[in-house]
């Protein structure tokens, strides 16, 4: 008796393990026959969002104009030396926003 209700759950798994095999082989199949997955939109769903990598417009737009390379400063040739954060400073150093300060 004991022997009979292994062998029973040992059918029933090993029938649960084929069709387990049988739908994931079946959607691997359909996989190309669903369609492309739509690009990602805005939280608004107004525009669609730019890709991770470049776009096939920035590439032709990067093979048109290349980089433009700037040849770098030497390297200092005396000494480098940083200024203390309470050494005595020498000269001052006025912003004003927007241009000279002046009342009208």
């Amino acid at each position: 008796m004991f022997g009979t209700r292994l062998q029973v759950f040992a059918r029933a798994d090993l029938t649960l393990t084929l069709a387990f095999i049988a739908l994931t082989c079946w959607l691997g199949a359909a996989g190309p026959l669903l369609p492309a997955p739509r690009a990602e939109r805005s939280v608004d769903g107004d525009e669609e969002l730019l890709p991770i990598h470049a776009t096939e417009a920035e590439r032709l737009l990067s093979a048109l104009h290349p980089p433009i390379m700037r040849i770098a400063d030497p390297p200092p040739v005396g000494p480098i030396r940083n200024v203390a954060e309470f050494e005595p400073c020498t000269g001052v150093l006025i912003r004003y926003p927007l241009g000279v300060g002046y009342e009208i």
